[in-house]
């Protein structure tokens, strides 16, 4: 089957599957506006920075009826010489699963989706999706529990969520930032972002990680900033910006994304602790009932005991593949999972490459990676 615009693929008792473009179509949106677990990465607009970043093929699904959408579930087409192809919900983009009215129409979405996984030529499907959206004794698909997502409950009064924090020492440490003269603001100026670029490849590099290519971030700036879904958290000290911090708004959920810092002023101005605080005080004082600290890897658990400290709850996220576990979870078990020790030989290539060669490097290997 070609990538692409394609027919109806499936029908049902009340309705069918068909394909969609979230674009152009404004159903799609209007459905993740009444659907309660829909989240950032459902939307069309997230849809068209990964398109524009990545150039990945859209491939997405809704399951209609009478005209109406009841169910939808975002899906792009990969197509590497160096990783394979498959279809994906959803690359760099945190679980994005099938979201529907009924258990039905999530079934009808996921076999729709084996049909074209299986007509097309691909060699898998992967869906990345918070638990119990999917049917969880379906035996056609193998079950991986790479990550974990950390969401903290939020209150109007934001007092309330710092006094609920548990660990005195993360408050007394973003005290100690503010005392030692750092401060935090939310910047609409495209040079601060550029800002956030260069401090984000030198958080990569500390990892031992490629950087995403600054086209994301550009993509994410000119797309969802103007819809108010982006927000960008500058800390500085002494007019230096030792800090960033991209954060995402959708529906009830304010998301923490990505973050870049200067590590010289990490351990004595905890840049990083203040950001995170700044963000969940403003999505309380913004009316946001949800702060979501995003994914960290099962095995990573410094990150997840930093995310529980500010009281955060974890919640499993489960990859599902369909027919074989693909190439890109080895990819992630050795980069991010710290697997088998190949990515204790790739980490320190990496910690060594001149700027200019590390951002070539993201440049052009997430494409791969989806």
């Amino acid at each position: 089957m070609r990538d692409g615009p394609i027919s109806e693929l499936d029908d049902a008792s009340n309705g069918r599957v068909i394909s969609i473009d979230p674009l152009a179509d404004p159903r799609w949106d209007a459905f993740l506006a009444q659907h309660p677990e829909a989240r950032l990465a459902h939307s069309s607009s997230w849809l068209e920075v990964v398109q524009r970043t990545y150039g990945y093929r859209p491939a997405h699904l809704a399951y209609e009826s009478a005209e109406s959408i009841l169910g939808v579930l975002p899906l792009v087409s990969v197509r590497s010489p160096l990783t394979g192809s498959r279809l994906v919900s959803l690359p760099f983009s945190g679980p994005a699963g099938p979201i529907g009215r009924s258990p039905s129409v999530i079934d009808a979405l996921v076999g729709a989706a084996l049909k074209v996984t299986s007509q097309g030529r691909y060699s898998y499907l992967n869906i990345q999706s918070m638990a119990g959206q999917l049917t969880p004794d379906d035996g056609r698909l193998t079950r991986l529990n790479p990550f974990v997502c950390s969401l903290l409950p939020l209150s109007d009064d934001p007092v309330q969520v710092w006094n609920g924090i548990p660990f005195k020492a993360l408050k007394q440490e973003i005290k100690q930032a503010r005392t030692r003269g750092v401060t935090v603001s939310v910047s609409d100026d495209l040079a601060d972002l550029r800002a956030f670029y260069e401090l984000s490849v030198q958080t990569s590099r500390k990892h031992g990680l490629p950087p995403q290519p600054y086209a994301l971030f550009e993509s994410m700036w000119g797309i969802l900033k103007p819809k108010q879904m982006l927000s960008l958290f500058v800390a500085t000290l002494n007019d230096r910006v030792i800090g960033a911090q991209i954060c995402f708004q959708f529906k009830d959920i304010f998301s923490a994304g990505y973050v870049g810092t200067d590590y010289r002023a990490l351990k004595y101005y905890h840049p990083i602790k203040l950001l995170d605080w700044s963000a969940i005080e403003w999505a309380c004082s913004n009316g946001f009932r949800h702060f979501d600290l995003l994914q960290s890897h099962v095995r990573n658990e410094g990150l997840r005991w930093y995310k529980r400290s500010f009281g955060a709850i974890e919640v499993p996220v489960t990859y599902y593949y369909f027919p074989k576990v693909g190439s890109t979870a080895v990819l992630r078990d050795v980069l991010v999972g710290r697997r088998w020790g190949v990515g204790k030989l790739v980490q320190p290539v990496l910690r060594r490459l001149p700027t200019t060669g590390l951002k070539m490097v993201g440049n052009s290997i997430f494409r791969h990676m989806g």
